[in-house]
């Protein structure tokens, strides 16, 4: 064996144990972060559903309060209380 094939395998005994190394972090890379995209996925749609619920309990809470009169019909003028407004 040559000194320039000794070099060469021993530089490949000390890289294919990276090699496996690195495909097996960056398998764990892909996993996580598929799993993390699911989950941002479903946090999300949480998300709109608390919204559209939101929106839904304003407008319920809207819907049992009394109707709102415009100012002008809640008091009279003094001088037209008790009068006809036909009469007037």
């Amino acid at each position: 064996m040559t000194t320039t094939s000794f070099q060469e395998s021993l530089h490949m005994e000390r890289a294919v144990p990276l090699l496996i190394d690195h495909r097996r972090w960056r398998s764990v890379y892909r996993r996580r972060s598929s799993a993390l995209d699911a989950t941002q996925a479903r946090v999300q749609a949480l998300e709109s559903g608390h919204t559209r619920m939101e929106a839904q309990l304003d407008l319920l809470i809207r819907m049992q309060q009394p109707m709102a009169r415009p100012t002008s019909a809640v008091q009279a003028p003094p001088s037209s209380r008790g009068k006809d407004p036909g009469m007037a």
